[in-house]
């Protein structure tokens, strides 16, 4: 089993040898790290994919969701009082958008 030392290093060290993870990171430690609802974040792929067409002429392609809805965080003290209430809420939400017609884009 690995202490906590040696896996705060393996960490530090996917972060700084994979240059692609520095972008998730800053994400994940930013302020848009807790969605307010499902249909309000956006989404980005970590894979890169090499798509060739019928003529063989090939693409390098990435990912990225933009919510129309546009997007929408909460701050750390705001979801634990969500969560709180209802762990629920961002699921919740999303089954209540669908029951009424609006479906997430």
């Amino acid at each position: 089993m690995p202490h906590a030392s040696a896996t705060h290093d393996t960490f530090r060290e996917l972060i700084s040898l994979m240059p692609g993870s520095a972008r998730m990171i800053i994400r994940v430690l930013s302020d848009r790290a807790i969605p307010s609802s499902c249909r309000m974040m956006e989404g980005f792929g970590v894979y890169t994919f090499r798509f060739v067409n019928g003529q063989g002429k090939a693409r390098i392609v990435k990912f990225h969701w933009r919510a129309p809805l546009g997007t929408a965080s909460l701050v750390w003290d705001e979801a634990r009082k969500i969560a709180g209430k209802d762990p629920d809420f961002n699921r919740k939400d999303l089954w209540e958008a669908i029951d009424m017609g609006d479906y997430p884009e």
